[in-house]
């Protein structure tokens, strides 16, 4: 598994891509494609995919301590799935210091790097693609929905806009109002800090659950060859209408549970690496769009 490892600063280089863990993969893909009803004026298709993956980190390649250090703290864990979110579970807010409280994993009266856990992964366990054409007469209905299940997101957006920053001036969510001070302790939000509570900024309270339900493609189309003459001109003409990401069902509270940056994100201060697709760092959501067309084949 070719990776990016954090280097001693005395060797002159922040990162080195390295052969550094060993992964094995398994799952299953089922796919079908029936043709459910069919009458001289109507015929209804399903097509379905689903795929089930996971995998399992076996080995490291690598013996240096601090690179396996820098390894688990991207999810890369022996034994566990790869690109786990390994950090630290929150327990609520300490209503006398409004900082946030930690879960002791081990038992041990402290909070230490011990005690980060895995807090799942960004990449789903199940993915479903469900299509179906009506077509009644010279009319035809399509529509897909596509489907992630499994999967969580860190939403770094909402922890920077969240979390109150007593020492930079910005914009942040309505939910910052809500921070904690002496007089208001039952919250979430932590306190009012110098540089936005960047210890706060990567725990279980920014790691959410971002499953989703996609209406991908609506296309309603008439079928022009079948008027009089048309076809004569015009093999293949038809007139369509479609509308593309009309609707998401997710519990995910950013913009879209597919709206992940896609590139490797290195390490910066009070956040570890992030591998492709792992945080929703201000990242943009697809378009919803609208197409009214027509199609002519000579």
């Amino acid at each position: 598994m070719l990776v990016q490892v954090s280097q001693s600063p005395m060797t002159g280089h922040s990162y080195q891509w390295q052969n550094a863990a060993s992964m094995r993969v398994w799952g299953i893909e089922y796919s079908l494609n029936s043709t459910n009803i069919q009458t001289k004026d109507f015929q209804w298709d399903t097509s379905l995919n689903i795929s089930w993956t996971d995998n399992k980190i076996t080995d490291y390649q690598i013996e240096d301590e601090s690179s396996i250090a820098s390894l688990n703290s991207i999810g890369i864990i022996k034994g566990k799935r790869t690109n786990s979110y390994y950090t630290y579970e929150i327990a609520g807010i300490d209503p006398n210091s409004g900082s946030y409280q930690y879960v002791d994993q081990n038992g041990d009266s402290q909070i230490t790097v011990d005690d980060r856990t895995i807090l799942g992964t960004p990449d789903p366990r199940v993915v479903i693609g469900l299509g179906n054409t009506f077509r009644i007469k010279n009319i035809s209905v399509d529509f897909f929905f596509n489907s992630n299940l499994g999967n969580r997101l860190y939403n770094w957006t909402a922890a920077s806009y969240t979390l109150p920053n007593s020492t930079s001036i910005s914009n942040y969510f309505r939910e910052t109002l809500n921070y904690w001070t002496p007089t208001n302790t039952n919250t979430d939000v932590a306190a009012n800090r110098a540089h936005g509570n960047g210890n706060s900024l990567y725990n279980s309270r920014w790691i959410e659950d971002a499953w989703f339900i996609r209406l991908q493609n609506l296309t309603l189309s008439y079928n022009l060859a079948a008027i009089p003459g048309v076809s004569k001109i015009f093999p293949v003409a038809k007139i369509y209408a479609q509308a593309q990401n009309l609707f998401v069902i997710t519990p995910y509270s950013g913009l879209d549970p597919e709206a992940a940056n896609n590139s490797y994100r290195p390490a910066e201060e009070n956040l570890p690496a992030f591998l492709p697709g792992s945080v929703d760092m201000n990242a943009y959501p697809p378009a919803r769009t609208f197409t009214v067309g027509i199609n002519f084949s000579f």
